[in-house]
């Protein structure tokens, strides 16, 4: 398993709380984010990269998103 934080608008992922929250619970090596650029299609972009990333290891993938970060989650 492993999780993704997807961070809302005019936040960051590395530096949100609810991050931190996460890899202290299920540990680093089970918890991704990255910063999200603000064009709504290159922040798309981007986390489909470090999705397909993730998946090369065959791991199933789960994203948590909050406000903004949610709504990507959800896309």
């Amino acid at each position: 398993m492993h999780i993704i934080y997807v961070h809302g608008f005019n936040s960051t992922g590395t530096g949100s709380d609810k991050y931190l929250m996460l890899v202290d619970r299920f540990g680093k090596d089970h918890v991704s984010t990255l910063d999200l650029p603000y064009a709504p299609m290159q922040a798309i972009a981007a986390l489909e990269d470090l999705i397909a990333e993730i998946n090369k290891n065959d791991d199933n993938i789960i994203l948590v998103g909050t406000s903004l970060g949610g709504f990507y989650a959800t896309y």
